[in-house]
Order: C-alpha cells, then sequence, then structure tokens
C-alpha cells in the first residue's frame, strides 16, 4: 500500500510540474514573430504628423521631450496576446534633476477617445537614473479593439517631486500617429 500511495505521489508531481512549465512556456511574452506581442512605431509632434507604420524587433528610441528636468523617449507601442484590451507604451524617461521624481501621463486619447493611462507600479526615478516602466493603455473604451486598430494616441507627461508633490513639468499633448 505504502509502494502505490508513494507513486501516486510522484505522477501528482510531475503532472504539476509539467503543468506549471507550460503554462510558463504560454505566458511568456515573444516577439511578433511569434504571434504573442506585437510592436507599433510612430511619429511624435505636438500637432498631428504625417502617417507611418513599422515593425521593429529592436525599437529605436524617438526623442519625445526634454528640459533640465527629465528626458522622454519613445521606445514603442505593444501588446501581449493573452491580455485583451490593453495595449502597453514603452519611453524611456531619465531623471536629469537632483531630486526623486514621479512621472506619470494626462490628457490621454486613443483615436479621439479619452483615455486614463496607467501603470502597474508608479514610475519613480532617482536623481540621474532611468526608467523603461511601460505605461497601460486601455482600449476597452475606445474603437480599438487590438494594436492594428490604434491610429493615434495623446498624452501630456507630468513630473512631480515625489516626496513633496509639487509638479515641476507639464507638457503640451503630444500626439503619435500609426497610420
Amino acid at each position: 500500500m505504502k509502494k502505490k500511495n508513494k507513486k501516486a505521489g510522484c505522477l501528482i508531481s510531475v503532472v504539476w510540474a509539467l503543468a506549471l512549465v507550460f503554462t510558463f512556456i504560454i505566458l511568456l511574452p515573444k516577439e511578433k514573430t511569434d504571434g504573442d506581442i506585437s510592436s507599433k512605431g510612430g511619429q511624435f509632434s505636438e500637432v498631428e504628423s504625417e502617417a507611418e507604420t513599422e515593425t521593429a524587433t529592436e525599437p529605436e528610441e524617438k526623442p519625445v521631450y526634454e528640459d533640465d528636468t527629465v528626458s522622454v523617449s519613445f521606445v514603442s507601442l505593444y501588446e501581449v496576446e493573452y491580455v485583451d484590451g490593453v495595449a502597453y507604451l514603452q519611453l524611456i524617461v531619465e531623471n536629469k534633476s537632483d531630486e526623486r521624481i514621479w512621472v506619470y501621463l494626462e490628457n490621454g486619447s486613443v483615436n479621439g477617445y479619452t483615455i486614463m493611462y496607467g501603470s502597474g507600479t508608479p514610475m519613480y526615478i532617482n536623481p540621474g537614473e532611468k526608467s523603461k516602466n511601460p505605461f497601460i493603455v486601455p482600449l476597452g473604451n475606445t474603437d480599438a479593439k487590438c494594436l492594428d486598430d490604434i491610429k493615434e494616441i495623446k498624452f501630456s507627461i507630468g513630473v512631480r517631486n515625489e516626496e513633496t508633490n509639487e509638479v515641476l513639468v507639464t507638457t503640451e499633448i503630444f500626439g503619435m500617429s500609426f497610420e
């Protein structure tokens, strides 16, 4: 009887281990060539820009905004196949100040529908350091159901002192076209 229980316990352990491995493999994001992640490049401007579409495995950074406090560059707009109704905006933000800052996006829109950009964790950046924390682009209340439906995004960049909450930067609204 002990031998049967031991074999059953080993079998159950092996099945659970295989299930975890397969789940992990399925949920790992991959490049668009595997059909799991799609990314778009685009052209930034303070006014609507000429249409441009590209797919990149190594996205090129495109400057968006720079002053004495921060430098912001666009990296990519992407989606993960197993997360419906959401895209991700990847920016690189460099803190050029001597204080810890909090960076956020305001005045968001997708294809002319107002949205509120989110973030899984706030983008706090120490002096002299950078962050690539992606911003969440909710598509549920827009006409875009997936990355390919996004024709234009807009946002402004806000920067605050993390400790005092003092507003350090509020930019104009930037538009990015993907047509």
